[in-house]
């Protein structure tokens, strides 16, 4: 398809040479060719404290230490290379993604202003319109200033910074295989040109670093992080012939885990829905102490994810000779750039985990989280190990949404050998909406004390969600055994083999929807993330009718059809 503008083809200057608007786009197209073929990803990284990035202190010990991580990778050849961006003839700008200053030349993808996080990318009419319009300034100012013919060739005077030579602006880096598409066409920015840059000045093409728009110093814990965003990294190339470009989002103050609570949840999942459409990919660097706890909550909070979350940390900080901060977050960084994994997930140590499947195994260890009922999806060795039929794949075409309420009512009861029903009773008590009752076994709780199942009956018949769960590791909850059943009878939810730490994120999540206890009960029993197995009954087939006349198999195979359509139709979430 040819583009064209309303100058002329060509023209002559009182000097004799000549301007060719043609070669002009044959540049232009070289330049998108060439970030075409080479590929980067766009991996946004929500950094909100933990040990990773802690300095240590003689008065206090390991302390965040702000701004040290992101100066720290930059100086680190596995995370940036500052020759990278050199690669592409175009300008790839952090502001793209935050609402920050463009070129006031630019008109093909102006920047994507923080308060439009919903919009949808335009269409290959509007792309090539885009480029129509920027190619016709272009010719415009190059002929009102012709230049000398050596330089349509790209002399040295070809990569001036006037007018006329801006380059084409794009709101994503184009990739072999994009993760997602580019981002939608916003008019121009308002703000000034002059970048505010903090942090190592050794920057490449477009690495810059703005003041958000939308920067607000009173906003609140929960309500979004409108701070800056950091100077673009550019990891080396891969194997797979793949750069990740990438900039931190760093939370202030920044937290160690066992400070987080609900409010931060609900911030990060902000912040996610703020740039959804900015970035291919999010890593959230985390402190392992409830790292599990937000993952979970991250996974339901997130609806109709298309994207892949990777959370991850560290042991040790990066600040020490020995420590599992860099594998860990290079094997995220690598992870999110490379493979869509459209799901909340949770690193560490060579190993990518379903993020509501996890729990901290060991305080100690680099080992330590595992996935007790389900196997890992990335195994990272010589080669990456995707399982593939594991990841979750949408079974629904719907647009993503985030939850942003979360109900924090809700309490776990751990049973123990001569607990009191009075214990039970009072931790049952009004304003708790839901507990995650942790039983023995396969989901057994004493029966010799009629008072303690009678409490439990008496809060659910109160409107108390309750879901049960084992302690043990690995396991499942059933109603095999008699203790168990009367369980059911106190209408407990069996959580099958759900982590206390998912069973309470999710019960707080649809609490927070505002959903009758009956429909939170039925929900918890279902799959809604992948958080728990769902096996499968299958009847043994029975050709006869009950007049004794035999069906054929193609009428069995069509109720059984019909059967599963509807078990399927039931189980979407609302």
């Amino acid at each position: 398809m040819s583009l064209h503008s309303d100058a002329p083809q060509s023209a002559a200057d009182p000097r004799g040479h000549h301007y060719s608007e043609t070669a002009d786009f044959q540049r232009m197209r070289a330049s998108m060719a060439e970030a075409i073929t080479q590929g980067v990803s766009k991996v946004l990284v929500i950094y909100t404290g933990g040990t990773i990035g802690m300095k240590y202190d003689n008065a206090d010990g390991y302390m965040p230490a702000k701004g040290y991580l992101v100066e720290k990778l930059r100086s680190i050849g596995r995370f940036h290379d500052p020759d990278g961006f050199k690669d592409f003839g175009i300008q790839f700008h952090r502001s793209s993604a935050t609402g920050g200053p463009q070129s006031r030349h630019s008109e093909a993808a102006g920047p994507l202003a923080a308060d439009h996080p919903h919009q949808r990318p335009p269409s290959s009419r509007q792309l090539i319109a885009a480029a129509k319009r920027r190619l016709s300034e272009i010719s415009r100012a190059s002929y009102r200033n012709p230049r000398p013919a050596d330089e349509l060739d790209g002399g040295p005077a070809d990569r001036g910074s006037d007018a006329h030579r801006e380059p084409l602006h794009l709101e994503q880096p184009l990739g072999a295989t994009p993760l997602s598409p580019p981002s939608p066409q916003l008019p121009p920015s308002p703000l000034p040109e002059t970048p505010t840059s903090h942090g190592n000045s050794n920057m490449g093409a477009g690495d810059t670093a703005v003041d958000d728009p939308t920067e607000d110093p009173e906003d609140a814990r929960g309500k979004g992080t409108p701070s800056r965003l950091s100077e673009w990294l550019i990891s080396p190339r891969s194997l797979y012939g793949r750069r990740v470009q990438y900039c931190f989002l760093e939370y202030d103050p920044l937290l160690d885990s066992c400070n987080m609570d609900m409010t931060d949840w609900v911030r990060i999942v902000t912040d996610i829905e703020r740039f959804y459409y900015s970035f291919d990919a999010f890593v959230i660097l985390h402190g392992t102490d409830t790292m599990s706890y937000t993952a979970s909550a991250l996974s339901f909070m997130l609806q109709n994810l298309g994207k892949s979350v990777i959370v991850t940390g560290s042991q040790v900080p990066i600040a020490e000779v020995r420590n599992d901060g860099i594998e860990n977050f290079l094997g995220a960084l690598t992870i999110a750039g490379h493979f869509v994994i459209p799901e909340v997930a949770l690193y560490f140590n060579n190993k990518l985990f379903r993020g509501n499947r996890c729990v901290k195994i060991d305080a100690m260890d680099f080992d330590a989280f595992s996935s007790p009922s389900l196997a890992p999806l990335v195994k990272v060795g010589v080669d990456f190990e995707v399982n593939w039929p594991e990841v979750l794949r949408p079974n629904a075409i719907e647009p993503f949404c985030a939850h942003k309420i979360m109900n924090a009512n809700v309490a776990v009861l751990r049973l123990f050998p001569g607990v009191t029903a009075s214990a039970v009773r009072a931790l049952l008590a009004p304003p708790i909406a839901g507990v995650v009752l942790e039983t023995f076994g396969a989901g057994n709780a004493p029966d010799s004390k009629p008072a303690i199942l009678g409490a439990l009956a008496e809060a659910s018949a109160r409107g108390v969600v309750i879901v049960n769960v084992t302690q043990c590791q690995r396991g499942n909850v059933s109603d095999l055994y008699a203790t168990a059943r009367g369980l059911t009878k106190a209408k407990v939810v069996p959580g099958r083999d759900m982590t206390s730490e998912c069973a309470l994120t999710k019960l707080s999540y649809l609490l927070g929807r505002a959903l009758p206890p009956e429909q939170c009960r039925e929900l918890l029993g279902r799959s809604l993330r992948g958080e728990l197995t769902v096996v499968q009954s299958h009847a043994r087939p029975v050709f006869y009718s009950a007049r004794g006349q035999s069906h054929s198999f193609t009428q069995f195979v069509s109720r059984q059809i019909l059967e599963e359509t509807r078990v399927n139709e039931a189980g979407i979430e609302p």
